[in-house]
């Protein structure tokens, strides 16, 4: 799946957080495979999140990572907000099959 994130076009890898095993969302450079330019997702292991959820990380070089993956049908606009280390941080639903790639 692609997504363009500022002025990357970027195609969706999908692997899973370390300590939570949730779903992480990395946003690689569509032109150079081996280049992530973004890690989409923050893996909070102390929050509860319900089945489907993930905390994106939308802040320093991820900032417009809520608006393209919205914007490309991969997670829902925020269910709700946290607050950790001063920042405000989104909770989205899954909208594609993270467990098998979406593609």
């Amino acid at each position: 799946m692609n997504v363009r994130f500022n002025t990357y076009d970027c195609r969706l890898q999908w692997s899973r957080h370390a300590k939570s095993r949730r779903p992480a969302i990395l946003l690689v450079n569509a032109r150079a495979p081996g280049d992530v330019i973004a890690v989409a997702t923050l893996d909070l292991p102390d929050v509860d999140l319900a089945e489907g959820e993930v905390a994106l990380q939308d802040f320093g070089p991820s900032a417009g990572v809520l608006e393209a993956l919205t914007a490309a049908g991969v997670v829902s606009a925020p269910v709700r907000f946290i607050e950790c280390d001063e920042q405000q941080i989104p909770i989205c639903t899954l909208l594609v099959d993270a467990e098998n790639g979406a593609d």
